[in-house]
């Protein structure tokens, strides 16, 4: 089964941690779920660890990024996030792991144009390439 290292080898930075246990320093959260870390304000492709089990791939093409992200798991209602903030109540933590992809530019008929790896290509890749190498995406 492919391990959390082999993607820090590979890029991918911890930028901090989901967690149910609520930090001194922070006010209580509607959903009791808090992130402990620097969520960074790029585009890139993240992964949510327990250990060193892979959970979870993403990607954020948002203006704001995985900061961005990272909010909405803390507070967005939508089926993702619930069912994130659900398993912490019975996993306590996650390790959020992030690759950020930096823009690349050329020059197309003088005009100067973004080149770069789009986040969701790289996150269904990596998806793909996880299953073919482990069979799963689960614990």
């Amino acid at each position: 089964m492919r391990k959390i290292g082999h993607y820090i080898k590979n890029g991918f930075n911890k930028i901090g941690f989901l967690t149910i246990n609520k930090p001194d320093k922070l006010r209580k959260r509607k959903h009791g779920v808090y992130f402990i870390g620097d969520a960074p304000k790029s585009k890139g492709v993240y992964i949510f660890a327990k250990g060193e089990s892979v959970l979870k791939f993403g990607d954020t093409n948002a203006s704001e990024g995985m900061h961005s992200r990272i909010t909405m798991y803390l507070s967005n209602p939508e089926s993702t996030n619930l069912y994130i903030r659900e398993n912490l109540f019975k996993d306590v933590i996650y390790d959020v792991y992030f690759y950020e992809i930096i823009p690349e530019f050329v020059t197309f008929m003088g005009l100067k144009v973004e080149q770069s790896i789009s986040p969701r290509s790289l996150e269904k890749e990596l998806i793909e390439e996880f299953i073919n190498f482990t069979g799963i995406l689960t614990n």
